[in-house]
């Protein structure tokens, strides 16, 4: 029932081949949910993403050390929920 998709905040493919599509004015009125956001893609941190949930390099730098890791370069991707929780995946060694 979208006619622009300028209109759509997000579509999700669902690992059972359904396509689920958000509209801006559902997620922003009813505050469905929101997708984590990357902070680390390819050992490569995303400055639009920490800048999005209001986190610096330095406190990702921070977070990383405390976890056992010394360099982006040691992750593959890392994200933050909606609820400021950060998901590591580190590369495979």
């Amino acid at each position: 029932d979208i006619a622009d998709v300028s209109e759509v905040e997000c579509a999700v493919l669902e690992t059972t081949g359904k396509l689920s599509v958000f509209p801006k004015a559902q997620v922003a009125c009813k505050g469905l949910f929101r997708l984590p956001v990357p902070v680390i893609v390819e050992g490569v941190v995303q400055p639009k993403g920490l800048v999005k949930v209001g986190k610096s390099a330095s406190w990702l730098r921070i977070e990383l050390l405390r976890r056992g890791y010394n360099n982006f370069k040691d992750i593959y991707y890392a994200s933050i929920n909606s609820e400021g929780q950060l998901f590591l995946d580190p590369l495979d060694k």
